[in-house]
């Protein structure tokens, strides 16, 4: 195969990466310019607490959701369900899973929390349907982005560990632009999608750690503050620490959220040792990559017949 014929292959790794990543960034300027002409503000589609700026993302994510299965669909006998979005009957029990862990771990956080001092204090209930729309949108568009067809490609070229440690690299890198980012919640970043990557990977499907991801933001927007370091606007009660501790503040985190606090660092450290319970693997998804993957060798294999049956004649 010659370097032009390979820019062009739609199977090639890179190409597939490149396509994703590329028809993303464009989608992303193209709404941001919008937003921007719309609002007559280019920071207003930074706020979280204004329709735009929670209208807006949630549109890209929808539109990186129709990026990636596109992708699949250009894939040999491309099909849908292969990229682990498309539900299927597993998918409940997935979703179940992704919600139990979610629980469990913010629940040992909120324990450490009591044991050590803290109480919860409520608030003024504020749970607006647009809020809660444009976190979970915006949660289940992150693990499509990050861990559906790059991390299958990428656990296909290189195997499944490479893949893990460069999107859980990759997801960590683009949150340390957020308000408040520091070393530990970068670190936190980093092992909570390690664990997320390998739960995908060794289901097949993104629907467990989609629930995780979504009950996790809910949760942590409604209960404990700051979520990455953003207001969503959501309240219902917080986790009040003594903020004059230093040891509170390490434990339980700062402005950026319980994200950066070395208790989400022990919860995620023992969610590690449940992985193998946590996972469910998806017959459907696995039968439809299978599929796909022999259509691929299939044809380069044809391919190569002819070649030779032609240079021989």
């Amino acid at each position: 195969m010659n370097v032009l014929s390979r820019l062009f292959d739609t199977t090639h790794w890179v190409n597939r990466i490149v396509y994703v990543l590329a028809a993303c960034t464009l989608a992303a300027i193209g709404l941001s310019t919008i937003a921007s002409i719309i609002a007559g503000n280019v920071e207003v589609t930074t706020s979280p607490t204004t329709s735009i700026g929670v209208i807006i993302p949630s549109l890209l994510w929808i539109v990186v959701a129709i990026i990636v299965i596109r992708e699949e669909r250009r894939q040999p006998l491309g099909i849908t369900t292969a990229t682990g979005i498309i539900p299927t009957p597993q998918t409940p029990r997935m979703l179940l899973r992704g919600m139990l862990l979610a629980l469990a771990m913010l629940g040992t956080i909120a324990c450490m929390g009591l044991l050590l001092g803290g109480h919860f204090e409520f608030t003024d209930l504020n749970i607006t349907p647009l809020a809660v729309a444009a976190i979970t949108v915006g949660a289940i568009g992150e693990e499509v982005l990050f861990r559906s067809t790059i991390l299958r490609v990428l656990s296909d070229r290189f195997g499944s560990v490479t893949a893990i440690l460069v999107t859980s690299t990759v997801f960590a890198l683009a949150h340390t632009g957020n308000p408040g980012a520091a070393g530990l919640s970068s670190i936190n970043t980093f092992l909570i999608a390690l664990v997320l990557a390998t739960v995908v990977v060794q289901s097949g499907s993104i629907w467990t750690a989609a629930a995780f991801h979504v009950v996790w933001n809910l949760l942590v927007a409604l209960c404990f503050g700051s979520l990455s370091g953003f207001d969503s606007g959501l309240s219902a009660m917080r986790l009040v620490v003594d903020q004059t501790s230093e040891f509170a503040r390490l434990t339980f985190g700062d402005s950026y959220g319980i994200e950066s606090g070395l208790a989400c660092t022990f919860s995620i450290i023992i969610s590690f040792a449940f992985l193998r319970h946590i996972s469910l693997a998806d017959p459907y998804v696995i039968a439809a990559r299978y599929r796909s993957s022999f259509s691929r060798r299939h044809s380069t294999a044809d391919s190569s017949t002819n070649m030779e049956t032609t240079h021989v004649g």
